[in-house]
Protein backbone atom coordinates (compact mmCIF):
# COMPACT_ATOMS: atom_id res chain seq x y z
CA UNK A 1 0.00 0.00 0.00
CA UNK A 2 1.37 3.83 -0.81
CA UNK A 3 2.21 5.87 2.06
CA UNK A 4 0.20 8.68 2.92
CA UNK A 5 2.07 12.26 2.96
CA UNK A 6 2.57 14.21 5.85
CA UNK A 7 0.62 16.65 4.63
CA UNK A 8 -2.75 14.44 4.34
CA UNK A 9 -2.15 12.96 7.43
CA UNK A 10 -2.53 16.29 8.99
CA UNK A 11 -5.61 17.10 6.98
CA UNK A 12 -7.08 14.59 8.31
CA UNK A 13 -6.15 15.41 11.81
CA UNK A 14 -6.89 18.77 11.83
CA UNK A 15 -10.20 18.35 9.62
CA UNK A 16 -11.65 15.67 10.24
CA UNK A 17 -9.86 15.37 13.92
CA UNK A 18 -9.17 11.79 12.48
CA UNK A 19 -12.93 10.66 12.80
CA UNK A 20 -15.19 9.54 9.79
CA UNK A 21 -18.97 8.83 9.46
CA UNK A 22 -19.83 5.90 7.90
CA UNK A 23 -23.35 5.82 6.25
CA UNK A 24 -24.65 2.27 5.58
CA UNK A 25 -27.50 1.76 2.44
CA UNK A 26 -29.93 4.37 2.55
CA UNK A 27 -32.53 2.04 4.80
CA UNK A 28 -34.44 3.06 7.80
CA UNK A 29 -37.25 1.54 10.19
CA UNK A 30 -38.59 4.84 10.51
CA UNK A 31 -39.80 7.46 8.83
CA UNK A 32 -38.95 10.95 10.58
CA UNK A 33 -40.20 14.09 8.66
CA UNK A 34 -36.92 16.22 8.88
CA UNK A 35 -34.46 13.33 8.49
CA UNK A 36 -32.37 14.74 5.54
CA UNK A 37 -30.83 11.97 3.96
CA UNK A 38 -34.93 10.71 3.24
CA UNK A 39 -34.28 6.81 3.79
CA UNK A 40 -36.28 4.06 2.02
CA UNK A 41 -39.00 2.51 4.61
CA UNK A 42 -37.53 -0.77 5.91
CA UNK A 43 -37.76 -3.33 8.93
CA UNK A 44 -34.88 -5.25 7.92
CA UNK A 45 -32.30 -5.28 5.62
CA UNK A 46 -29.12 -7.34 4.52
CA UNK A 47 -25.93 -5.20 3.35
CA UNK A 48 -24.71 -7.17 0.20
CA UNK A 49 -21.33 -8.15 -0.92
CA UNK A 50 -20.54 -5.42 -2.67
CA UNK A 51 -21.10 -2.99 0.25
CA UNK A 52 -18.86 -5.43 2.49
CA UNK A 53 -16.15 -5.17 0.06
CA UNK A 54 -16.82 -1.31 0.46
CA UNK A 55 -16.61 -1.60 3.99
CA UNK A 56 -13.66 -3.70 3.74
CA UNK A 57 -11.79 -1.00 1.56
CA UNK A 58 -12.71 1.80 3.26
CA UNK A 59 -11.67 0.60 7.07
CA UNK A 60 -8.44 0.00 5.74
CA UNK A 61 -8.10 3.07 3.65
CA UNK A 62 -9.12 5.25 6.65
CA UNK A 63 -6.51 3.49 9.10
CA UNK A 64 -3.83 4.11 6.61
CA UNK A 65 -4.96 8.37 6.13
CA UNK A 66 -4.77 7.90 10.23
CA UNK A 67 -8.45 8.06 10.78
CA UNK A 68 -8.98 6.77 14.48
CA UNK A 69 -12.60 6.77 14.75
CA UNK A 70 -16.11 5.96 12.42
CA UNK A 71 -19.67 6.60 13.25
CA UNK A 72 -22.02 4.26 11.65
CA UNK A 73 -24.89 5.72 10.57
CA UNK A 74 -27.92 5.68 8.07
CA UNK A 75 -30.67 5.24 7.44
CA UNK A 76 -30.50 2.54 10.31
CA UNK A 77 -27.67 0.50 11.11
CA UNK A 78 -29.38 -1.48 13.13
CA UNK A 79 -31.78 -3.01 10.69
CA UNK A 80 -28.97 -4.77 8.68
CA UNK A 81 -29.12 -8.52 10.26
CA UNK A 82 -25.48 -8.68 8.94
CA UNK A 83 -23.94 -4.91 10.82
CA UNK A 84 -21.37 -7.53 12.47
CA UNK A 85 -19.65 -7.76 9.01
CA UNK A 86 -19.80 -4.10 7.75
CA UNK A 87 -18.60 -3.15 11.59
CA UNK A 88 -15.71 -5.73 12.14
CA UNK A 89 -13.10 -4.76 9.04
CA UNK A 90 -13.01 -1.11 11.04
CA UNK A 91 -12.24 -2.76 14.38
CA UNK A 92 -9.78 -5.15 12.40
CA UNK A 93 -7.91 -1.97 11.29
CA UNK A 94 -7.84 -0.45 14.86
CA UNK A 95 -10.14 2.23 14.73
CA UNK A 96 -12.72 2.89 17.56
CA UNK A 97 -16.59 3.05 16.27
CA UNK A 98 -19.93 4.88 17.29
CA UNK A 99 -23.12 4.19 16.25
CA UNK A 100 -25.95 6.33 16.08
CA UNK A 101 -29.64 5.24 15.83
CA UNK A 102 -33.19 5.07 16.64
CA UNK A 103 -32.95 2.04 19.19
CA UNK A 104 -36.19 1.12 17.95
CA UNK A 105 -35.53 -2.45 17.37
CA UNK A 106 -32.10 -3.35 18.73
CA UNK A 107 -32.31 -7.06 20.13
CA UNK A 108 -30.77 -8.92 17.55
CA UNK A 109 -27.68 -6.34 17.51
CA UNK A 110 -26.96 -6.24 21.24
CA UNK A 111 -24.89 -9.36 21.70
CA UNK A 112 -22.53 -8.21 19.29
CA UNK A 113 -22.87 -4.12 21.26
CA UNK A 114 -21.80 -6.53 24.15
CA UNK A 115 -18.83 -8.48 22.89
CA UNK A 116 -17.41 -5.42 21.14
CA UNK A 117 -18.68 -2.03 23.13
CA UNK A 118 -18.97 0.99 20.88
CA UNK A 119 -17.23 4.41 22.50
CA UNK A 120 -20.76 5.40 22.36
CA UNK A 121 -24.45 5.36 21.45
CA UNK A 122 -26.26 8.42 19.83
CA UNK A 123 -29.67 8.18 20.01
CA UNK A 124 -32.56 10.34 17.87
CA UNK A 125 -34.67 10.97 20.53
CA UNK A 126 -38.08 14.09 20.39
CA UNK A 127 -41.61 12.92 22.54
CA UNK A 128 -40.28 10.02 25.04
CA UNK A 129 -44.49 9.73 25.52
CA UNK A 130 -45.73 9.41 22.39
CA UNK A 131 -41.97 8.45 19.70
CA UNK A 132 -44.73 7.13 17.25
CA UNK A 133 -45.69 10.80 16.28
CA UNK A 134 -41.70 11.58 15.36
CA UNK A 135 -40.72 8.31 14.17
CA UNK A 136 -44.01 7.53 11.71
CA UNK A 137 -43.94 4.39 12.21
CA UNK A 138 -45.69 2.33 15.71
CA UNK A 139 -43.89 1.74 18.39
CA UNK A 140 -44.21 1.27 22.56
CA UNK A 141 -42.95 3.81 24.69
CA UNK A 142 -42.25 1.32 27.13
CA UNK A 143 -40.12 -1.20 24.64
CA UNK A 144 -38.42 1.96 23.64
CA UNK A 145 -37.43 3.14 26.79
CA UNK A 146 -36.57 -0.02 27.63
CA UNK A 147 -33.96 -0.13 24.75
CA UNK A 148 -32.30 3.03 25.44
CA UNK A 149 -31.61 1.65 29.20
CA UNK A 150 -30.16 -1.39 27.75
CA UNK A 151 -27.62 0.37 25.28
CA UNK A 152 -26.69 2.29 28.51
CA UNK A 153 -25.87 -0.55 30.10
CA UNK A 154 -23.64 -1.35 27.62
CA UNK A 155 -21.53 1.97 26.94
CA UNK A 156 -22.21 5.85 27.48
CA UNK A 157 -25.26 6.76 25.10
CA UNK A 158 -26.16 10.73 23.87
CA UNK A 159 -29.24 11.86 23.10
CA UNK A 160 -30.02 13.83 20.13
CA UNK A 161 -33.06 16.05 19.48
CA UNK A 162 -34.01 17.88 16.17
CA UNK A 163 -36.24 20.77 16.95
CA UNK A 164 -38.71 22.43 14.35
CA UNK A 165 -40.59 24.89 16.93
CA UNK A 166 -38.61 25.23 19.73
CA UNK A 167 -41.64 27.31 21.56
CA UNK A 168 -44.01 25.02 21.14
CA UNK A 169 -41.48 21.70 21.86
CA UNK A 170 -39.97 22.95 24.90
CA UNK A 171 -42.83 20.95 27.33
CA UNK A 172 -42.27 18.07 25.17
CA UNK A 173 -38.82 18.33 25.76
CA UNK A 174 -38.26 19.22 28.64
CA UNK A 175 -40.49 15.82 29.64
CA UNK A 176 -37.93 13.79 27.60
CA UNK A 177 -34.91 14.99 29.01
CA UNK A 178 -36.13 13.99 32.35
CA UNK A 179 -36.89 10.47 31.02
CA UNK A 180 -33.65 10.43 29.84
CA UNK A 181 -31.43 11.50 33.00
CA UNK A 182 -33.60 8.50 34.68
CA UNK A 183 -32.20 6.13 31.44
CA UNK A 184 -28.98 6.72 32.17
CA UNK A 185 -28.12 9.30 29.31
CA UNK A 186 -25.16 11.00 29.74
CA UNK A 187 -24.79 13.68 26.81
CA UNK A 188 -27.44 15.30 25.28
CA UNK A 189 -27.42 17.55 22.08
CA UNK A 190 -30.24 19.80 20.60
CA UNK A 191 -29.99 20.44 16.73
CA UNK A 192 -32.62 23.31 14.99
CA UNK A 193 -33.60 21.90 12.19
CA UNK A 194 -32.35 23.14 8.69
CA UNK A 195 -35.52 24.53 7.27
CA UNK A 196 -36.23 26.80 10.31
CA UNK A 197 -33.03 28.30 10.72
CA UNK A 198 -35.42 32.11 10.70
CA UNK A 199 -36.34 30.62 14.30
CA UNK A 200 -32.79 30.57 15.47
CA UNK A 201 -33.47 33.27 18.03
CA UNK A 202 -36.14 31.50 19.83
CA UNK A 203 -34.48 27.98 19.62
CA UNK A 204 -31.25 29.49 21.59
CA UNK A 205 -33.62 30.62 24.16
CA UNK A 206 -34.94 27.46 24.73
CA UNK A 207 -32.10 25.46 24.33
CA UNK A 208 -30.36 27.84 26.77
CA UNK A 209 -33.29 27.48 29.42
CA UNK A 210 -33.10 23.52 29.26
CA UNK A 211 -29.50 23.73 29.75
CA UNK A 212 -29.46 25.58 32.82
CA UNK A 213 -32.62 23.38 34.00
CA UNK A 214 -30.77 20.05 33.22
CA UNK A 215 -27.20 20.99 32.58
CA UNK A 216 -25.94 19.54 35.74
CA UNK A 217 -27.31 16.30 34.98
CA UNK A 218 -25.60 15.17 32.14
CA UNK A 219 -22.05 15.25 31.23
CA UNK A 220 -22.43 17.13 28.25
CA UNK A 221 -25.59 19.31 27.21
CA UNK A 222 -24.87 21.20 23.46
CA UNK A 223 -26.84 22.74 20.98
CA UNK A 224 -26.54 24.40 18.14
CA UNK A 225 -24.88 27.80 17.20
CA UNK A 226 -26.71 30.54 16.38
CA UNK A 227 -24.95 33.34 16.62
CA UNK A 228 -22.98 33.54 13.67
CA UNK A 229 -21.54 31.82 10.29
CA UNK A 230 -19.87 29.02 11.61
CA UNK A 231 -19.52 26.48 8.79
CA UNK A 232 -17.21 23.68 10.14
CA UNK A 233 -15.85 22.15 6.91
CA UNK A 234 -12.60 24.28 6.80
CA UNK A 235 -11.17 22.66 9.92
CA UNK A 236 -13.34 20.35 11.66
CA UNK A 237 -16.01 18.77 9.43
CA UNK A 238 -16.99 14.73 9.59
CA UNK A 239 -15.83 13.29 6.27
CA UNK A 240 -18.00 10.78 5.57
CA UNK A 241 -18.25 7.57 3.79
CA UNK A 242 -21.62 6.27 1.71
CA UNK A 243 -21.22 2.28 1.42
CA UNK A 244 -24.70 2.14 -0.56
CA UNK A 245 -22.76 4.21 -3.19
CA UNK A 246 -19.12 3.75 -2.58
CA UNK A 247 -18.83 7.75 -2.19
CA UNK A 248 -16.71 10.02 -0.43
CA UNK A 249 -17.96 13.40 1.03
CA UNK A 250 -16.09 16.44 2.40
CA UNK A 251 -19.14 16.51 5.33
CA UNK A 252 -21.48 14.94 6.77
CA UNK A 253 -24.23 17.11 6.24
CA UNK A 254 -23.46 16.77 2.26
CA UNK A 255 -24.27 13.02 2.31
CA UNK A 256 -26.74 12.54 -0.60
CA UNK A 257 -25.89 15.91 -2.80
CA UNK A 258 -24.85 15.31 -6.42
CA UNK A 259 -24.44 18.90 -6.83
CA UNK A 260 -21.39 19.64 -4.78
CA UNK A 261 -18.93 21.54 -6.21
CA UNK A 262 -15.46 20.34 -7.41
CA UNK A 263 -13.44 18.54 -4.72
CA UNK A 264 -16.38 18.35 -1.86
CA UNK A 265 -17.34 14.57 -3.45
CA UNK A 266 -15.59 11.47 -5.19
CA UNK A 267 -16.81 8.19 -5.24
CA UNK A 268 -13.99 5.30 -4.58
CA UNK A 269 -13.35 1.55 -6.05
CA UNK A 270 -12.68 -1.92 -4.76
CA UNK A 271 -8.94 -0.88 -4.82
CA UNK A 272 -7.40 0.25 -1.45
CA UNK A 273 -4.93 2.37 -2.51
CA UNK A 274 -7.74 4.14 -5.02
CA UNK A 275 -9.99 4.79 -1.97
CA UNK A 276 -7.61 6.13 0.28
CA UNK A 277 -6.46 8.75 -2.33
CA UNK A 278 -10.17 9.84 -3.29
CA UNK A 279 -10.99 10.24 0.33
CA UNK A 280 -7.62 12.32 1.03
CA UNK A 281 -8.41 14.23 -1.57
CA UNK A 282 -11.75 15.11 -0.45
CA UNK A 283 -10.73 16.00 3.04
CA UNK A 284 -7.60 18.33 1.77
CA UNK A 285 -9.29 20.28 -0.90
CA UNK A 286 -11.93 20.83 1.67
CA UNK A 287 -10.26 22.35 3.99
CA UNK A 288 -8.96 25.15 1.34
CA UNK A 289 -12.51 26.39 0.86
CA UNK A 290 -14.11 29.62 2.11
CA UNK A 291 -17.54 29.50 3.72
CA UNK A 292 -18.63 32.52 1.25
CA UNK A 293 -18.07 29.26 -1.20
CA UNK A 294 -19.40 26.61 0.88
CA UNK A 295 -22.45 24.52 -0.87
CA UNK A 296 -24.31 25.21 2.66
CA UNK A 297 -24.09 28.54 2.57
CA UNK A 298 -27.03 29.53 0.06
CA UNK A 299 -30.05 29.80 2.69
CA UNK A 300 -28.23 28.87 5.85
CA UNK A 301 -26.66 31.47 8.09
CA UNK A 302 -25.20 28.68 10.65
CA UNK A 303 -24.21 25.21 10.48
CA UNK A 304 -26.43 22.20 12.37
CA UNK A 305 -23.51 20.56 13.59
CA UNK A 306 -21.65 23.34 15.32
CA UNK A 307 -22.28 23.06 18.42
CA UNK A 308 -22.72 25.62 21.03
CA UNK A 309 -20.12 24.51 23.99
Amino acid sequence: MATTSPGTATAVATHGNGTAFVFVPNLCNAACAFCYVQPGLSRAAHASKLVLRRARVAAEALAALGFREVRFTGGEPTIFANLPEIIEPFLDSGLRYRVLTNAIDIEAQLPFFGHHPPERFTISVHDTTDPSSTFGVPISPGRWAENRRRLASISEVEATFVLSDAAHEESVVHHAIGELADDGVRHIKLILENSHQQDAEIFSKVAGNLRKEWGASFKTFRFTETRALICKLPDRAFPSIDLGHGAVYACCVQVGDRHLPSGHFSTFTADVDAARNAIGSVVTSAMAFRAAFLPCSGGSRFCPIALDQ
